[in-house]
């Protein structure tokens, strides 16, 4: 019976681990990430609309931030995104 080490010394195992590993950081930055910002960023419209639909500086810079902390996470998904294709194709190499 191998090793943990022995599996990452095959490129099948290398990959099939870098993948999970992409795809479990993935996981929990949509998860944990995503859904309260999303929350708060649609609190933060509903209150722009019922003022009118022009949003104060303040809640301006506000959705900024908040759309900027979703880009980040976003970002996460990318690499997860190019490891499923290496994943797929492991065992061709």
């Amino acid at each position: 019976m191998g090793s943990f080490g022995d599996w990452l010394d095959t490129t099948f195992g290398l990959v099939l681990t870098i993948g999970g590993l992409a795809a479990t950081a993935a996981f929990f930055a949509g998860l944990l990430g995503i859904p309260p910002n999303l929350k708060r960023l649609n609190e933060l419209g509903a209150q722009v609309e019922a003022a009118g639909g022009t949003p104060t500086p303040e809640q301006a810079t506000q959705s900024a931030r908040i759309q900027g902390r979703m880009r980040t996470l976003s970002v996460i998904d990318l690499p997860a995104r190019g490891h499923v294709f290496w994943m797929a194709t492991a065992r061709y190499r």
